[in-house]
Order: structure tokens, then sequence, then C-alpha cells
């Protein structure tokens, strides 16, 4: 049972992590464009270690993924709530 509370609280963790991280990213990209900005940029903007995003995410690919990932369900889950109440 200890082992499990304790997987679960590393699995919000990182879930905590990755929701910042992309939250920082879709910033930075916004401003500086998605071809300017780099892994250090965002670890800076986050406020965390550049391991951190290495560790989470991966490469600089796997980031803008994830980044326009969480965007895109962030957009339809608008939508959705929009059909929903214009009924």
């Amino acid at each position: 049972a200890q082992i499990a509370r304790y997987a679960a609280a590393v699995a919000v963790s990182a879930l905590a992590a990755l929701i910042l991280l992309a939250s920082r990213a879709a910033q930075l990209f916004c401003r500086d464009g998605v071809a300017e900005v780099t892994l250090r940029d965002v670890a800076q903007r986050a406020r965390v270690n550049l391991g951190l995003i290495s560790r989470y995410v991966g490469s600089r690919d796997d980031l803008v993924r994830a980044t326009f990932a969480d965007l895109s369900d962030k957009l339809t889950a608008e939508v959705q709530i929009g059909e929903h109440t214009s009924e």
C-alpha cells in the first residue's frame, strides 16, 4: 500500500510537471515562434531544471508535440462546451 501511494504521488507530480511545461512552452511559442524557442528557454520560463524537461518530456520535438496536443485538447473542450451551452 505504501508503494502504491508513492507511485500515485509520483504520477501526480509528473502530470503537474507536464502541465506546467506545456503551459510555459505555449506562452513562449506564441511570443517568439516555435522555431526560436529552446528547451533552455522553457526551463527558464517554468523555473525548473533543464533535466526535468528531459526526464518528463524528452526532446524538444516531444515538447512541441505535447504542447500542441494539450492546446488541441483544450480547444476541443472549449468547442464542446460552447456547443452544449448554445442548445
